[in-house]
């Protein structure tokens, strides 16, 4: 049975984004991440030039820098990867996608705010001593736990503040009645249903801009001028055009970038999809086959409750967008340039 080529970890369900969405013991989390930066004393950069801010509220470079190096070290070894893997995600996409990611946990946290479910000075204090006293237990001071981490006091509090006031949110939100109406509502994503799915992926490279392009492709093929496996044939970049842009089964959240995965499990079978960006480029998606999943909600629950949180977080940051004043004052590219492994 031919399956996909992995897709590097941070082209698929964006990770930068799941790590926002864990429920992870906030004090754990900061103590790892300290002894990740000892082990790679180079990795820490100063904060750099803001790249944006959210009332006022800056967001600088570093903070970009510091999430790719989080990306960049999840990414796994791609000399296994088959024929059918498409070429590394351009960086500066990356970037982008992180700088808005960033822009919108402000929002949410200003959505928190404004509703009374975020933390209170009272209460980041006492998750603070909580977090000092952890990592006194590591035998290190909270000194040199800030100049590990090349954070100041008021940064660290404000990470706290975000992280477990939206920890919190998730625990009083995550029910069991709403995880089963979800599951309920979009079965095929979470039951286990596999899709044969075949793409034609269109870059800039190519010359012309790909949405048009796609759009026009889209059109030759329905209008019967050729079929799909045709068009991959001629037209796809991706190495999978040579067996009609076949790319095997697939499940719902992986192996494939988020949106492609999303757009081909909204298909019927030999339905073809509007044109959907991705990290690579643009493509034309269609459904072959489909096999059926058995798994109920609680085999899914884990699935369920990250899909769930990132629409909880998506509706919190639009619902804080009217309200926010948000200023891009530079490219994440200008200042960002983190080496994958």
């Amino acid at each position: 049975m031919m399956r996909p080529a992995q897709f590097p970890i941070s082209a698929r369900r964006p990770r930068w984004q799941a790590m926002v969405l864990t429920l992870l013991v906030f004090s754990a989390q900061c103590i790892a991440s300290a002894e990740e930066d000892a082990a790679n004393p180079g990795a820490v950069e100063k904060n750099g030039r803001i790249l944006a801010t959210v009332d006022g509220n800056p967001i600088f470079a570093h903070d970009i820098t510091r999430r790719l190096q989080e990306l960049s070290a999840r990414t796994p070894n791609q000399k296994n990867a088959t024929p059918t893997a498409p070429p590394t995600a351009p960086q500066p996409q990356l970037e982008k996608q992180v700088l808005e990611h960033l822009i919108d946990q402000r929002l949410v946290l200003g959505f928190l705010e404004r509703t009374g479910e975020a933390l209170t000075a009272a209460e980041i204090d006492l998750e603070l001593d909580r977090l000092k006293n952890a990592i006194e237990r590591k035998m290190r001071s909270l000194d040199d736990y800030l100049k590990r981490r090349n954070q100041s006091l008021d940064q660290l509090r404000q990470t706290i503040h975000w992280r477990v006031s939206w920890s919190r949110y998730l625990n009083a939100k995550l029910t069991d009645k709403l995880l089963q109406a979800y599951f309920k509502a979009h079965a095929r994503q979470f039951d286990g249903t596999e899709l044969r799915v075949s793409h034609i992926l269109l870059t800039h490279a190519a010359g012309s801009p790909p949405e048009k392009t796609a759009h026009r492709i889209r059109d030759e093929i329905l209008s019967g001028s050729l079929t799909f496996a045709e068009a991959a044939s001629k037209y796809s970049a991706s190495p999978s055009g040579k067996n009609g842009g076949d790319i095997g089964l697939i499940s719902r959240f992986e192996p494939m970038p988020e949106a492609f995965s999303q757009a081909a499990f909204s298909l019927k079978k030999n339905e073809i999809s509007r044109p959907v960006e991705s990290a690579f480029g643009w493509h034309l998606i269609t459904v072959t086959e489909i096999k059926p999943g058995q798994k109920t909600w609680t085999d899914a629950r884990s699935e369920l409750a990250s899909v769930v949180a990132r629409r909880l977080f998506q509706r919190a940051a639009e619902l804080q967008r009217p309200r926010a004043e948000i200023k891009r004052t530079g490219s994440p590219a200008e200042s960002t340039s983190v080496q994958s492994p």
